[in-house]
């Protein structure tokens, strides 16, 4: 993660990532700072750290929507549609928006009809530096276009800004996109409201979906770019390479920020293992718990040497895989029909076994979060479907991925001992009990 100079008066270190970042003071603060007695916000019950951080929400929200309307997003819109007239939606404060934790949304509705979607970058204490942020914007646009082709419309039809057109600063990063209705599924989808039908509905065209990413691969693991004019050698070829693989808890402050691109996940996950115990050593990665964390990594580096089905994992190609896929990227109509997918900020290519698994979405976290690795009735269905569809290989790789999620919510994060007990069982078939 990103580290800034120190807050607190007259300190001459850097911040801690996630620890050092307050959400109630908007303080970074550095592994001797953010801790006790220097660090009262430590000392507030869960009430008052609930309210304040709400209380700065809102006010990031207030003066982000202050910025939004001076900056006339209508008539830039317009100016993108060659003239046709259009109104946008900003709520006063405190109003209902369309918000995630890193985005947020404006309606824009034109004289004929059409409707698009401003989607804007949050600013708050996490957001990352210009550099990431326009890097994560490339990558977004130019995967959004290349899916929108890919997927029938499924993934929005993205609209870059012309630079004549952008605004006057560099505290709003924005684009326009197409406006997809319906509404989001849950996150995972077990936790919501949905019924049986309208679930079993969206495994069936989540399903349809994924078989249609299959058409286009890539030849390396990491994130899209625009490629420059001279690296589209024949008609046809996507206008994009893959680069460096974003993340938004692998992200450093040297350049480029992110690990890869790799040739293989094994790779991928031993080199991003091996920064992160360089980073714990520095002192920069958990420092409140370095042995554990140290120790923890060092477990999860031996797990992927040992995994041997690496070689069967991967043919060479590497293909989309949604860098966030919690459920609430999927948007469904009343019956359970997928009218779109969203949120593909730190999407990337990857191997067949972990682009076509199972996805986060799709878990029961009563048995997920405490390391069990049987498969959801969603996952069942999702292998059913994929038999049925006439694709067993995508079937095979839902019933074996789950090593992925749980590299993925461990590898730099703080260590849990229920997802390492996960690794240990599919590695070497058994757990360690604490």
């Amino acid at each position: 993660m990103l580290t800034w100079p120190c807050d607190y008066p007259d300190c001459q270190l850097r911040s801690i990532p996630h620890t050092g970042d307050c959400r109630i003071c908007y303080k970074r603060l550095c592994k001797i700072h953010a801790f006790g007695p220097y660090h009262p916000c430590l000392e507030l019950d869960e009430d008052d750290r609930d309210a304040r951080e709400y209380a700065n929400s809102e006010t990031a929200r207030t003066r982000l929507l202050e910025i939004v309307r001076n900056a006339h997003l209508d008539k830039i819109a317009s100016s993108v549609r060659n003239g046709q007239g259009c109104t946008i939606d900003i709520p006063n404060s405190g109003e209902t928006i369309l918000e995630g934790g890193v985005n947020l949304h404006l309606i824009l509705t034109f004289e004929d009809g059409k409707k698009w979607c401003a989607r804007i970058r949050n600013r708050n204490i996490l957001a990352a530096t210009s550099a990431i942020r326009s890097m994560e914007d490339q990558s977004e646009i130019a995967s959004m276009k290349i899916l929108n082709r890919i997927t029938n419309g499924i993934v929005p039809m993205v609209y870059e800004i012309p630079r004549d057109l952008q605004p006057n600063t560099d505290e709003l990063d924005f684009f326009f996109m197409d406006f997809v209705p319906g509404k989001p599924l849950n996150a995972p989808i077990l936790n919501g409201e949905e019924t049986s039908e309208q679930m079993d509905q969206a495994v069936h065209d989540y399903a349809l979906f994924q078989i249609g990413l299959k058409s286009l691969s890539f030849d390396s693991i990491g994130s899209l770019y625009p490629a420059p004019s001279e690296f589209i050698s024949e008609p046809g070829t996507p206008p994009v390479v893959v680069g460096p693989l974003l993340s938004l808890y692998l992200r450093f402050d040297e350049t480029p920020h992110f690990v890869g691109p790799f040739q293989s996940n094994k790779q991928r996950y031993l080199s991003s293992i091996d920064l992160v115990l360089r980073k714990i050593r520095e002192g920069i990665f958990h420092p409140e718990i370095a042995r554990f964390a140290y120790l923890a990594h060092l477990e999860m580096k031996d797990m992927v040497n040992r995994y041997d089905h690496w070689e069967t994992c991967e043919d060479g190609r590497f293909y989309f895989k949604h860098g966030e896929d919690k459920g609430d990227h999927i948007m469904i109509d009343e019956d359970g029909h997928i009218t779109g997918v969203l949120d593909w900020e730190w999407a990337y290519v990857t191997s067949k076994s972990e682009a076509f698994g199972s996805c986060n979405a799709f878990m029961d976290p009563k048995t997920f979060w405490h390391g069990d690795n049987s498969l959801s009735r969603l996952e069942l269905r999702l292998i059913q479907e994929y038999q049925t569809l006439g694709h067993p290989a995508s079937a095979e790789c839902v019933k074996y991925g789950r090593l992925y999620q749980w590299l993925d919510v461990l590898v730099g994060r703080y260590p849990d001992l229920d997802f390492l007990n996960g690794i240990r069982e599919i590695v070497t078939g058994n757990q360690y009990f604490f």
